[in-house]
C-alpha cells in the first residue's frame, strides 16, 4: 500500500510478498476494510500524505521558477482542501474483555493438534486468535516463534504480550483446565528475502508454545472478521444494547478492549485523529478500517 507500518496491511511489492493463492483473498480483504485513508507522516515532506502543500514545497517552486534554463515553469498551486475539527469523542467499553467481544466476529475456526500460520488458514493480514486447554498447571508461557504481535488471555482475562525479536517469555499463574488465548497480529510483511517461498515472513504462532514446560497441543485458531459488515454489526448491537442498559463510560484503561463512540460531521471535510494517551490499536469510522495507531513508539501527532 503506501509503504508504511501503520496499516495491517503495510510495505509495498504486495503481490511479491504472498502466494498467489491468497492474492484474491488479500483483494477482498482490502476492499471490505475500505483500506483508502493514509495513516502515517513524512515530517519534513513538500506535499503531506494527505495531500497538503507545505512550506518545503513553495521553497522548491521557488528554486525551480528561478532557472533561466528550465523549460517546464511551474504551474499554479491549488488551494489545500479545507480541514474541519470536529470535537472530543466519549468512547464506551464494548463487553469485559476483548477476547469475548471479538468472538461475535470469528471466521470459520480450524482445530488442529500443532498452531496453523495465517497462510495455512488463508487468513492473509488482521488477527488471528488462537485457543487452547491447559493440561498442567503454570507460571510461565514461553512463544519462541510468535510473529508479529500476541496478546495474551488466560479465561478472557488479560496477561499482557508477547512479541517477535523480544524475549518471549510471559509469567502468569494458571491451573489445568484453564483456557488460554493468544489473539496474534499481523504487522505486515518485509518486501525482501533470501531463499524461496517457504522462507518468506510467515505469521502466526510457530515452534513449540509451551506452558509451564510442557508442550501445548489441540489448538482452535480462528481469523477474526474485520469487514465492513463485521464491525457494522458489532456497533449495531453495542448501541442496541446500550438503548436497553445503561453502559459506563471508562477512562483509560491498560487491558486491550473495543471502544465504541459517535459524533456528527455538520460539513464533510479532512480531519485527523489524535491519538494521544492511547497507547496501540485500530481505528474504524462508519465501519471502515483507517489504520494502525501507535503512538507510544514514536511521533504521530
Amino acid at each position: 500500500m503506501d509503504g508504511k507500518p501503520f496499516r495491517y496491511i503495510s510495505g509495498d511489492l504486495q503481490y511479491a510478498r504472498i502466494h498467489p493463492d491468497l492474492w484474491e483473498d488479500r483483494i477482498k480483504r482490502v476492499r471490505g476494510a475500505g483500506l483508502n485513508v493514509v495513516t502515517s507522516y513524512d515530517f519534513g515532506a513538500p506535499i503531506s500524505e494527505n495531500g497538503d502543500i507545505t512550506p518545503v514545497y513553495h521553497v522548491i517552486r521557488d528554486f525551480i521558477q528561478n532557472l533561466t534554463d528550465w523549460k517546464y515553469p511551474p504551474s499554479e498551486i491549488p488551494a489545500n482542501n479545507p480541514s474541519t475539527a470536529y470535537g472530543q469523542v466519549t468512547l464506551k467499553r464494548v463487553g469485559s474483555s476483548l477476547v469475548a467481544t471479538l468472538s461475535q466476529i470469528l471466521e470459520t475456526c480450524q482445530a488442529t493438534k500443532d498452531p496453523l500460520s495465517f497462510e495455512q488458514l488463508y487468513h492473509g493480514y488482521g488477527f488471528v486468535l488462537y485457543t487452547t486447554t491447559l493440561k498442567v498447571g503454570g507460571e510461565e508461557l514461553v512463544t519462541p516463534g510468535v510473529t508479529d504481535y500476541g496478546y495474551v488471555f488466560l479465561n478472557n482475562v488479560y496477561q499482557g504480550v508477547v512479541k517477535a525479536r523480544t524475549p518471549h517469555n510471559i509469567y502468569f499463574s494458571a491451573q489445568p483446565g484453564d483456557v488460554l488465548r493468544i489473539l496474534v497480529e499481523n504487522q505486515g510483511r518485509v518486501d525482501h528475502w533470501r531463499g524461496e517461498y517457504p522462507t518468506l515472513d510467515k505469521k502466526g504462532l510457530f515452534y513449540n508454545v509451551t506452558f509451564g514446560g510442557v508442550l501445548l497441543q489441540d489448538w482452535t485458531q480462528c481469523g477474526v472478521n474485520l469487514t465492513k459488515a463485521s464491525i457494522d454489526s458489532l456497533s449495531a448491537s453495542f448501541f442496541d444494547q446500550e438503548n436497553k442498559e445503561i453502559v459506563e463510560s471508562q477512562d483509560a484503561v491498560s487491558t486491550p478492549g473495543v471502544y465504541v463512540g459517535q459524533f456528527n460531521a455538520s460539513v464533510i471535510e479532512d480531519t485527523f485523529f489524535n491519538s494521544s494517551g492511547w497507547s496501540k490499536g485500530q481505528l474504524f469510522i462508519n465501519g471502515y478500517n483507517l489504520g494502525h495507531y501507535w503512538p507510544v513508539v514514536g511521533p504521530q501527532v
